[in-house]
């Protein structure tokens, strides 16, 4: 039984350089080895709960970074709970539906706002609680390196 040493997937076999985790046997049978392995994701892993809100927040604020999407989420934050139908929308902005669409996904995939369908129509409306949410972690660490700051900010 002859063994071959490569890549997970890439069909590669015998790569020298790099770190090598699985095991590719005659029968075609891939083994791991985990200890090896392990090691490797868990380093990739080792992001901080802080560093993973980061993203999180910095994804949602990519997402509302775009002149189309940020004047989408304040119209919808302007009908409230009830929302908005997809045709009112693409009046507002201007834009073709195809990009509407688009804006709408992006937004959609942070979970700044949700889509109900109503007979043939479709209604978007602002998720708050996630727009709280990114609020205040924006606004949690306000002015804590500067007493003075802090200060002003309670009217002192």
């Amino acid at each position: 039984m002859s063994r071959r040493r490569g890549w997970l997937g890439t069909g590669i076999a015998g790569t020298p350089s790099g770190p090598q985790y699985s095991t590719v046997t005659s029968a075609g049978k891939i083994s791991f080895d985990k200890a090896s392995y392990f090691d490797i994701i868990r380093n990739k892993r080792s992001l901080r709960t802080a560093d993973k809100r980061n993203e999180y927040f910095a994804g949602m604020l990519k997402a509302l970074g775009s002149d189309p999407r940020l004047r989408v989420i304040r119209l919808l934050i302007q009908h409230g709970d009830a929302g908005c139908c997809v045709t009112d929308i693409q009046k507002e902005v201007d834009c073709a539906a195809s990009t509407l669409s688009h804006h709408l996904e992006t937004l959609s995939r942070f979970g700044l706002i949700s889509s109900r369908k109503d007979a043939q129509w479709i209604f978007y409306s602002a998720n708050f609680e996630v727009l709280k949410e990114l609020f205040n972690f924006l606004w949690q660490d306000c002015c804590s390196r500067s007493a003075q700051l802090v200060n002003i900010q309670m009217g002192r």
